[in-house]
């Protein structure tokens, strides 16, 4: 459903938290769409032509494709993938998504051409916790939680599929002229003889928690859930898979939930979490930022309260953070420029925000939050925990207001 709604600009712009009383004026922003789900939302994913909006459905075991290409929002397909999906990877070629698993221990494939599951690559090990796809050997690395810490792991797997004779593995091309059977014995093979994988383990390494990777996929950064103290992790990727790695950056002193970690071009990798600063030992109240390379603390994105989710425009050159406290007057998404690492506007939303629940399209032109909707929280849903929706938010080009002309 389309609905007006006024959005309240603030008369200054510092690295401050968006919750001032110091409001000039109020202007209509009529072009929020939000689309009712009712569900845990845990993860979304747009795709390259930023037509489809998918959703990682937490709460009932399914995966949503939702065609946003025009003003309505509308689910256009439903696969159901197994227990409690958590994270969300597509291959370079958008041919394929995977999907985490954490209550399954797997990693489900949806070929995208026909919106259906494929088949799972059963790992083995306890919860997936998070995933990222390397495009340019077809492999993936997964996190895993266990249910005893010390066995926490971060897996690099390879995978192949034969429906095209195209084989995905470990090597640059992703594609072999040999008989795959010969390369790993024991292939399962799913519906249709149309996928097959083999979830060989290539590396794995003791830190296990959310990933996330550089452009060049040259380093993956693990927010680590393993053991106290918490530190933020870089591993090289290379041929033997994980090695190399950095790991000097203590996040907080405490730790009460990890939320989310970007990788975030020209920038730094940024941190959402809840718990105590490592230096005040005051409650986090902002979202740290961290040098790709030794992983240096080298700023913070002041938002008031401990930061949910974080969200990268690259064409716009704007990072979106979404807080955890409501102000007087609503919540807020808010929006930083790269350049100056200043707020430069906020985005209202209608209901609290969630871990990880925030994504722009690759156009950059709109925010999708996950936003929970206090007025459903006694539904069906059978493993849900909080009733979320999604809601499309247009993204206003910055100095489209000017704070001198409010």
């Amino acid at each position: 459903m389309n609905f007006n709604i006024k959005i309240i600009i603030y008369s200054f712009i510092v690295l401050t938290a968006c919750s001032s009383d110091e409001i000039v004026q109020y202007f209509e922003y009529p072009d929020h769409n939000v689309l009712n789900i009712g569900s845990q939302l845990t993860d979304l994913y747009v795709t390259n032509d930023s037509n489809t909006l998918i959703v990682a459905d937490k709460g009932n075991n399914r995966v949503l494709i939702i065609d946003v290409s025009t003003d309505e929002m509308y689910i256009k397909n439903t696969v159901w993938v197994g227990s409690e999906p958590t994270s969300l990877e597509m291959t370079a070629d958008g041919r394929y998504l995977f999907v985490g698993l954490l209550g399954g221990s797997s990693v489900s494939v949806i070929n995208m051409a026909t919106m259906k599951l494929e088949g799972s690559l059963n790992l083995e090990e306890d919860s997936v916790f998070d995933i990222e796809y390397l495009s340019v050997t077809c492999q993936l690395i997964v996190s895993f939680l266990s249910t005893n810490p010390t066995y926490n792991k971060t897996y690099v797997h390879a995978w192949w599929a034969d429906q095209d004779g195209v084989w995905y593995g470990n090597n640059t091309s992703c594609s072999y002229s040999e008989d795959p059977d010969f390369i790993y014995p024991e292939i399962t093979v799913l519906e249709s003889n149309m996928f097959a994988v083999k979830p060989t383990e290539i590396d794995n390494v003791q830190h296990a928690g959310l990933l996330s990777m550089s452009q060049d996929e040259f380093y993956v950064y693990i927010l680590d859930k393993t053991l106290a103290p918490n530190r933020l992790h870089r591993y090289d990727i290379d041929d033997v898979g994980l090695s190399n790695r950095i790991n000097n950056a203590q996040t907080a002193k405490t730790i009460d939930l990890f939320h989310d970690l970007e990788y975030i071009s020209n920038f730094g990798v940024v941190v959402a979490l809840s718990g105590t600063d490592p230096v005040d030992g005051l409650e986090i109240d902002h979202a740290p930022v961290y040098d790709f390379d030794n992983l240096d603390h080298i700023s913070n994105l002041d938002v008031g309260s401990a930061p949910l989710a974080v969200a990268y425009d690259a064409v716009g050159e704007h990072i979106y953070i979404s807080p955890t406290d409501v102000d007087d007057n609503g919540m807020f998404i808010v929006e930083f420029s790269i350049t100056t690492q200043l707020q430069t506007n906020y985005y209202q939303v209608a209901g609290l925000l969630g871990s990880h629940g925030l994504v722009v399209d690759p156009k950059g032109e709109y925010i999708y939050a996950a936003v929970d909707d206090l007025s459903d929280q006694d539904n069906h849903e059978p493993y849900n925990g909080s009733s979320f929706n999604i809601q499309k938010i247009k993204i206003i080009p910055e100095g489209t207001y000017p704070v001198n002309d409010f």
